[in-house]
């Protein structure tokens, strides 16, 4: 919006603002200068004025602050320290069509903080420490557009935050859940993931029935193959080694019962519940349960695999393995692999808290 005002010949403020500032035609550069306060004069000479940048200063605001700025149409207040904002605090700026908030210290924002910015189009609260959104605080933009809130990690709302706010288009969050609650907006981010929904952990209902079935039969499947070998020929290295993938890939069907269940579980509602549901010992469970029979799997087949080699290149000399060293090889790969698994749930601070819950751009949750 700066490039409406920008570059129009005929005004410039170098002899009304503080002389530190930069002018481009109706706008006012004074970013980064440490100012206290606003660096505009009382009078009628700030009504040309059409956009104040005013970031990186330690502006102190009151609710006379504005008063002779009401045809000022961008506001930048980022990076001044800003740890409140009182209620019509922007009340003089009914034309005002930009407002940057980001970087600040904001934690809270009363119903009325942005009480008579009814032409506002775009708010940026990037970059604070917002614990919740209201509806009532968005009602007073009912004109908003684009809402950035991202980097906000403590940042909830209600089912009924955006419904003030029914021309917003753009919506820039971290947290997929927000685009759920805001389902009117046309772009949001982030995007979602290719198998949860704002209603269901699995979105798609083929995959709602594949999981039960895929996890029924790495069930039935592996312990049927497990409980053979150790009835018929349990003495045998590759009846050993087969018992053994056979253990590491029903563990995968357990994690997939898991997240089955809780699927139905939260079967319309799992927007509201993802949060604590990664968060949860459950999920980290099936973190665990997933890693440790993904990870056995792999070093079982090559085990297996390095058996066979031998067998099929030396047929007549000395087995690769007998049953002892297939016992201790099959330990190590055990305690290894386990070893792995277990760190990430460790507490140690590189995993963070809830590893296999956490999402990102480049990370999928192994809960969903």
């Amino acid at each position: 919006m700066l490039s409406w005002f920008c570059g129009v010949k005929g005004l410039c403020f170098s002899d009304i603002v503080c002389r530190h500032c930069q002018c481009s035609g109706y706008v006012a550069y004074c970013s980064d200068l440490d100012l206290p306060e606003l660096p505009i004069p009382d009078g009628n000479h700030t009504r040309h004025l059409r956009g104040l940048m005013v970031s990186w200063n330690r502006i102190r605001l009151n609710n006379q602050i504005f008063s002779n700025l009401h045809w000022l149409a961008v506001l930048d207040l980022a990076e001044n320290g800003i740890q409140g904002l009182s209620s019509g605090i922007f009340a003089q700026l009914q034309n005002l069509l930009e407002l940057d908030l980001s970087g600040n210290l904001l934690s809270e924002l009363p119903p009325e903080a942005f009480f008579g910015l009814t032409s506002l189009k775009k708010l940026n609260l990037d970059h604070n420490n917002l614990m919740f959104l209201g509806r009532d605080t968005l009602s007073e933009v009912p004109d908003l557009l684009h809402l950035i809130i991202t980097n906000n990690p403590d940042l909830e709302m209600r089912q009924d935050t955006f419904d003030g706010v029914q021309m917003l288009n753009i919506l820039n969050s971290d947290q997929y859940k927000f685009c759920c609650v805001a389902k009117r907006v046309e772009t949001c981010t982030p995007v979602g993931d290719e198998f949860s929904s704002c209603e269901d952990l699995m979105a798609n209902p083929a995959l709602q029935v594949a999981i039960w079935v895929l996890g029924g039969a790495a069930l039935a499947g592996n312990l049927f193959v497990v409980t053979w070998r150790l009835v018929t020929d349990r003495r045998k290295v590759s009846s050993f080694l087969l018992i053994n993938l056979g253990m590491s890939d029903w563990l995968m069907g357990v994690y997939m019962f898991i997240i089955a269940s809780v699927d139905v579980h939260y079967r319309g509602t799992y927007i509201i519940y993802a949060d604590s549901w990664r968060a949860s010992s459950l999920c980290q469970l099936a973190g665990v349960l997933a890693m440790l029979s993904s990870e056995v799997s792999v070093f079982m087949l090559t085990v297996i695999t390095l058996d066979r080699l031998v067998n099929i290149l030396v047929p007549l000399k000395a087995k690769a393995f007998s049953l002892k060293k297939a016992m201790m090889v099959v330990a190590g790969v055990w305690i290894v692999c386990l070893v792995i698994t277990l760190l990430p749930v460790s507490k140690a601070s590189y995993f963070g808290d809830a590893f296999f819950g956490r999402t990102g751009k480049y990370l999928f949750s192994v809960c969903g």
